[in-house]
């Protein structure tokens, strides 16, 4: 496995699609999370993101625009929190992650696809 120092031995990364108003956010550094499927995204991994473009009448397509970003943190919403709301989970986050990102340059290279879920599919790291 060729690793830079930023990279984690056991990370994954999640290939993605995203609206073309959230991926500029997040390409400009406005947008510092995103809220996903929980996954099992961890701190470490990757976000593979592929700007996703929709028109009226049109059938749904890439745009050519790819970005990376590394999770930094990860809220689990549907585990209990003790300190935000004690011995209850969070209906609204239920099943749900929010993950703290940042856009990584130069971007990271990862393996072919290995296993699609619902809006993500994970991917081996190179």
């Amino acid at each position: 496995m060729t690793t830079t120092t930023d990279e984690q031995p056991d990370e994954k990364v999640f290939e993605l699609w995203c609206w073309p108003q959230v991926f500029q956010r997040i390409l400009d550094g406005l947008q510092t999370f995103d809220v996903r499927k929980d996954l099992g995204q961890m701190p470490g991994d990757v976000m593979y993101y592929r700007e996703k473009y929709f028109e009226q009448g049109k059938e749904p397509h890439y745009t050519g625009r790819e970005l990376h970003a590394r999770v930094r943190y990860v809220y689990h919403g549907s585990r209990t929190d003790e300190h935000v709301m004690p011995r209850r989970e969070n209906p609204v986050l239920q099943g749900y992650v929010v993950m703290a990102i940042k856009v990584q340059k130069p971007s990271i290279k990862h393996a072919e696809t290995t296993t699609t879920t619902g809006h993500g599919t994970e991917r081996a790291a190179a």
